[in-house]
């Protein structure tokens, strides 16, 4: 998922790393309540990239 994410939006691996691991989505999946573990990489990816969206634009 973050070798896609670093390559769709021309950003190193360890930029997209590092970003990720301090997003909600982040700690989404590792919260077992949520269920987002089970879901597959592109699901990880457009969740992630949408809260990404969310926080360039608030008001969107």
């Amino acid at each position: 998922m973050l070798v896609k994410y670093a390559q769709k939006h021309g950003i190193p691996f360890e930029d997209a790393m590092l970003q990720f691991t301090e997003s909600a989505t982040y700690e989404a999946l590792f919260d077992f309540d949520t269920a987002v573990w089970k879901e597959g990489p592109d699901y990880l990816l457009d969740v992630y990239e949408e809260e990404r969206a969310l926080n360039q634009n608030p008001r969107a």
